[in-house]
């Protein structure tokens, strides 16, 4: 929404008003409204498939901003040409599914031909850093239209936009350096790496989780690129199991498979009388102050006869939101 609304101050409303914001901000959301997906159906598993899905792809970007423009226009008595209406459109619905690329949940933005899910690491999926300076474009363009109506406030906008722009890219320098260390840290320790990532941590480009998969397991971290040059990471094995290996061809499963970007670590805990429970960890997400520490996952459990049972998602957040920011903090200032 913030990002929307700005791009509609950065010389929009000087042309088409104040029902660009308005615009900017509504059509900066709408992409967001499949979450419904998850209420209406109430099945947690088709909301994976469909968040960031088809909504967010770039191929339907030139057709919803034809209708979006097209609402706004006539909504202004066609007061202003329409194609300035439909280039405000389409830069705000185009710009949303990039913004989401650069964080790490994954974006389906070649849907329908494709479900491959971009992912560019370079921010939180919630940064202050990024949208403060967006939000107080919101709050400041306006009170000085009311105040000074004569006033442009275009410069505004461009300069957030500018500002925020190079704080992705510093996102991404960040991310770059991180990995870095990342792969030095493994090649220290001569562990065999099938692939390597670095995630940031909610609100900062610079604690970062590091992940490096194995042939054994993960190679799992964190490192801090504002303070210190280290990298502190223990090895996690992943269990071997006959009904792991079956779990893994579950269609939910499967599902939380790509979902995941295959990062998965995988558990099982055996119950005496037989069966137990199979967790699949997700990697991507955790408490960066903690060795072993996942944020959600999914589950699947096995009766006393080998069979599966209930297969279900996990939220592992035992915290409250002081606890949160503590945490946060405490990242940010140890090295």
């Amino acid at each position: 929404m913030a990002l929307g609304g700005a791009i509609a101050e950065a010389g929009f409303r000087e042309k088409l008003g104040g029902k660009a914001v308005a615009l900017g901000c509504l059509g900066g959301m709408l992409p967001d409204l499949d979450i419904v997906s998850g209420v209406v159906l109430a099945d947690p598993w088709v909301h994976l498939t469909i968040h960031r899905g088809i909504s967010h792809s770039l191929f339907l970007v030139p057709f919803s901003s034809g209708v979006l423009a097209w609402i706004f226009w006539r909504w202004c008595k066609r007061a202003s040409a329409f194609w300035w209406w439909y280039l405000l459109s389409f830069l705000v619905l185009f710009t949303h599914p990039l913004l989401d690329c650069c964080t790490s949940y994954g974006t389906q933005i070649f849907a329908p031909f494709s479900d491959v899910r971009i992912a560019w690491n370079c921010v939180s999926i919630v940064d202050v850093f990024y949208t403060v300076p967006l939000l107080l474009t919101l709050v400041c363009c306006p009170f000085i239209k009311k105040w000074w109506p004569e006033k442009n406030t275009s410069w505004i906008g461009v300069g957030a936009l500018i500002l925020t722009t190079a704080y992705l890219i510093y996102g991404s320098w960040n991310n770059a350096s991180a990995l870095k260390r990342t792969l030095d840290d493994a090649a220290r320790k001569e562990i065999t790496i099938l692939r390597a990532e670095v995630f940031p941590q909610l609100t900062t480009v610079w604690v970062w989780r590091t992940v490096v998969k194995t042939p054994d397991g993960f190679l799992l971290g964190r490192t801090n690129t504002l303070l210190g040059e280290r990298v502190e990471s223990i090895f996690l094995e992943n269990d071997r199991d006959h009904l792991i290996k079956k779990a893994r061809n579950l269609e939910k499963i499967k599902v939380y498979r790509w979902f995941a970007d295959d990062l998965l670590r995988e558990k099982i805990t055996r119950h005496p009388p037989g069966g137990g429970v199979v967790q699949f960890f997700d990697m991507r997400y955790g408490n960066p102050m903690e060795r072993d520490h996942y944020l959600w996952g999914a589950r699947v459990y096995v009766d006393q006869d080998g069979n599966f049972g209930r297969v279900e998602r996990f939220y592992n957040r035992s915290f409250s939101a002081g606890e949160l920011v503590k945490r946060i903090i405490k990242g940010i200032t140890t090295p």
